[in-house]
């Protein structure tokens, strides 16, 4: 009769005594854990630490303590004055019960050595069968990495869930003593589980999905808020079930279940915060960090195959195949479209129509004016980078949003509206588009009305997508960008390369020529570059090479400088910050043209800029900030900080003496040298925000390669003479 075999770990068993040494119960100990048998205790509260859900003993058949501390166990009568208890305590609790014998028995012929099972086949279900530990047969079914065991009575579920096929005939006797399989039985045996194990390999096994399919399915919905539909398969409680509704945290939350479905790698979270998708992973200590293959996804302006794609991706989804290729190269052709045009389609009256307009005057087939197809314009980078072209989810709503100055052009268009909106919906689009590439004007030869036949040779709107495509016409007054800069004339006595921004830092504007001395002039003396340093750094003020002693003069003449040379709109706004001040005034320059509304515009990351705060009798404060890094410059104080979160570091006393810019665009902050020493261990973490900080003396000794801001200095060599900086008077 078959047994299981003992386990590696045994329980002992002892008395424990009062103080007079007489017995009053049995223990039970398993390593470092003991257990008490206290009368009137079932097993299930004795075993306080879970041995047999451990797996570490067998429950007992049956288990009572008497009030004098007798244990019955097993049948077993077990008393504390007894000689041998501890020993038969021990016995019946290690002990392993016999298996029952299984229904018929195996025919007395030799036994067949069973062969060894076949490794399982990649592309098919394997099957294995054996006897549990009742005699009846267990089936294990492997399915890939999926695994599944079950009895002959959930041989239904293996057939619903697709991992068997469903056989003509089909019948489990109540008792599991048998089944039947398309007229075969199969005994409750070795002999019957050998058989049946052998018998679905052949004609009952399913083909595998291949692993390169995409289990997750998207599809564009208008009625969804998000845009799209889901639809994906889960495993629950054994069974499959069928997900798919809209596109919502609740249907991202029971893909990323892990004990719902199996589909995303462990650890990978999802969330929908409109209108972006973020991926996470965990990380060992409960937190969560960004994956930097797959950074937070648009989905409003994607297309359900961009989706698709990015939910299906090999880094975030179990079994994904490679990643896919990237698109072809476009051809020349496509840049050679020049304007856009939406009208109407005779064979579609649903839906508006667009259509492309190459150089050659050719007419490019359309596609339906949708919200996807817009955004797979804008995707693929036909419009101008500084310039959110968009369409609603009704498909109805087209805007055209300038995010250098924030100003937004809007306009409602639909099969039912009249021609001249149409026309101004084409301009709008035109106007957003690249800029031309040189080459021949545009026929002038006129063009087909849109949603009519296409001429010989033209090209699908689907090939524009992928194309680097630039019109031939400048944007209006919405779509049009910043004016451009003139660039920093270079130093005299050696060209400097072009001003740019640091890679890291937001895109500064670089310094133009001073203006022409005006009818009213006000004279600041400019120092030559000294030969030597020592006159520079022996003056701890720097009041010897910079003309303006009064640090609040040289504040607000930096930011005047700034502003001027810049060629930047000065924002004058009144802010508050209860209950610290209210109604402050504040002269903005933001280089990005962003409009400040309220004190979290210039504490938020993205602002870029100087500006002036003006606390009151005469006092005020310099601030230049890039990247969520800040650096004020004050009378009686200065401060760095790093980010918005981090506490700032405070210097005590005037820093800034005056400003420059190297060839690289990044801001030189002259300081004075004892600001030079306070900052020199935390200057390294402004280099990201175009910002470094130099003594009087490090930037005379360099003023070749810089461009002077405040004040004017024009340096031709080391005997060079002085200039006078000119000034419009305020």
């Amino acid at each position: 009769m078959p047994t299981r075999t003992a386990s590696a770990g045994q329980v002992t068993a002892g008395i424990q005594r009062d103080s007079e040494g007489k017995p009053r119960r049995f223990t039970l100990t398993l390593g470092r854990e003991t257990v008490s048998l206290d009368p009137g205790l079932p097993w299930i509260k004795a075993d306080t630490y879970k041995w047999v859900t451990r797996g570490l003993i067998e429950q007992p058949q049956s288990f009572h303590v008497h009030a004098d501390g007798t244990v019955e166990i097993n049948g077993e009568k077990l008393s504390l004055d007894a000689p041998d208890a501890t020993r038969r305590l021990e016995t019946e609790i290690n002990k392993h019960h016999d298996l029952p014998a299984p229904a018929r028995t195996v025919p007395s012929q030799p036994a067949a050595v069973a062969p060894t099972p076949a490794s399982p086949v990649a592309d098919h279900v394997v099957f294995r069968v054996k006897l549990d530990r009742f005699g009846h047969l267990a089936i294990d079914c492997h399915a890939g990495e999926e695994h599944t065991s079950t009895s002959l009575r959930g041989l239904p579920s293996l057939i619903h869930n697709g991992l068997m096929l469903p056989p003509a005939q089909f019948h489990v006797d109540p008792l599991q003593r048998h089944v039947e399989i398309d007229g075969a039985r199969f005994e409750c045996s070795e002999a019957g589980a050998r058989e049946l194990e052998a018998a679905p390999q052949r004609p009952l096994r399913p083909r595998l999905a291949d692993s390169s399919e995409t289990p997750i399915e998207v599809r564009e919905n208008p009625a969804s808020p998000s845009g799209f539909d889901l639809r994906f398969v889960v495993t629950h409680a054994g069974a499959r079930f069928e997900v798919k509704g809209h596109l919502d945290q609740e249907k991202l939350d029971i893909l990323q279940d892990p004990a719902k479905s199996n589909l995303l790698k462990p650890g990978m979270l999802l969330r929908l915060v409109p209108p972006l998708l973020f991926v996470r992973r965990r990380r060992p200590d409960g937190g969560e960090e960004r994956v930097p293959e797959l950074p937070d996804f648009d989905y409003l302006r994607a297309t359900a195959a961009q989706l698709k794609e990015f939910l299906n991706h090999p880094l975030l989804r179990r079994g994904a195949g490679p990643v896919p290729t990237a698109a072809p190269a476009p051809t020349a052709r496509f840049a050679e479209v020049v304007a856009l045009r939406v009208g109407r389609n005779p064979q579609n009256r649903v839906s508006l129509w667009l259509e492309a307009v190459t150089r050659q005057g050719e007419v490019v087939e359309g596609c339906a004016l949708t919200h996807h197809n817009v955004a797979e314009l804008q995707r693929r980078g036909l419009f101008q980078p500084h310039l959110d072209v968009t369409l609603a989810l009704d498909h109805q709503t087209l805007m055209v949003l300038n995010q250098a100055t924030h100003k937004a052009e809007k306009l409602v268009v639909n099969p039912q509206s009249p021609e001249e909106d149409l026309a101004r919906a084409s301009q709008m689009l035109t106007a957003a588009l690249r800029p031309p590439l040189p080459g021949p004007p545009p026929s002038a030869e006129p063009l087909p009305e849109p949603g009519g036949a296409a001429p010989p040779g033209a090209v699908g709107l689907a090939g524009i997508r992928g194309a680097d495509v630039r019109p031939s016409s400048p944007p209006p007054s919405v779509g049009s960008p910043p004016a451009p800069l003139p660039a920093v004339p270079p130093a005299p006595a050696a060209a400097a390369p072009p001003v740019a921004a640091s890679p890291a830092a937001t895109p500064l504007p670089p310094m133009p020529a001073a203006p022409p001395p005006a009818a009213r002039e006000e004279v600041y003396p400019v120092p030559q570059a000294p030969a030597t340093t020592e006159g520079a750094t022996g003056d701890a003020g720097g009041a010897g090479v910079f003309p303006v002693a009064d640090p609040a003069t040289t504040l607000e003449q930096v930011f005047r400088t700034v502003a001027e040379r810049s060629g930047l709109e000065v924002q004058d706004v009144r802010l508050s910050l209860p209950p610290a001040f209210i109604d402050r005034r504040f002269e903005v320059l933001a280089f990005t043209g962003q409009i400040i509304e309220a004190m979290q515009d210039l504490r938020a990351p993205d602002f870029a800029g100087f500006y002036l705060a003006h606390l009151g009798n005469g006092r005020v404060l310099l601030v230049y900030a890039n990247q969520g890094r800040r650096v004020e410059f004050g009378v009686q104080r200065c401060e760095l900080q790093i980010s918005a979160a981090a506490d700032p570091d405070e210097f005590h006393g005037p820093g800034l003496l005056g400003l420059a810019q190297d060839a690289e665009g990044t801001f030189v902050f002259v300081v004075r040298p004892e600001f030079r020493a306070w900052a020199s261990g935390r200057e390294r973490l402004f280099a990201g925000a175009a910002a470094r900080f130099a003594t009087p003396a490090e930037a005379l000794a360099a003023a070749e390669t810089l461009v002077w801001i405040w004040p004017s200095l024009e340096v031709e060599g080391p005997a060079s003479k002085p200039e006078r900086r000119v000034e419009d008077e305020d």
